[in-house]
């Protein structure tokens, strides 16, 4: 695979190059970052189970999340991509908001996806 660098008009043949890497090069040494960082998340993973603290949170409440602060109507949306969450309530009920219900909601689907039902007892 030949090399050529631009300069104005010409191309630099590849032996009167310096400093160029050839993309085959880039992509071994993402691929190999990308290795890396898999097998870092797999050991991370496995210690964390293995202390028990591997936690789970829903598909929906990570790509969109409850509001941070208090919300000032009783209906709520917030968009990422294709991907819409809503809520509403009851004015006089309110909508959960800030950290408590987000801990809630990992909680909830740490445990469903432990105990492998949708009930938790």
């Amino acid at each position: 695979m030949a090399l050529f660098k631009r300069e104005g008009m010409k191309a630099v043949p590849e032996d009167k190059q310096k400093g160029l890497v050839r993309a085959g090069d880039i992509l071994t040494r993402i691929s190999a970052l990308e290795q890396l960082a898999a097998e870092a998340l797999v050991q991370e993973r496995e210690e964390a189970q293995k202390a028990g603290a591997l936690g789970f949170m829903a598909r929906a409440m990570v790509q969109a999340t409850m509001p941070h602060r208090r919300p000032k109507e009783s209906f709520f949306e917030r968009a990422n991509g294709t991907f819409t969450l809503t809520m509403m309530a009851p004015p006089k009920v309110g909508l959960p908001y800030g950290t408590v219900p987000r801990l809630l909601m990992v909680w909830l689907t740490t445990e469903a996806t432990r105990n492998k039902r949708r009930e938790l007892v």
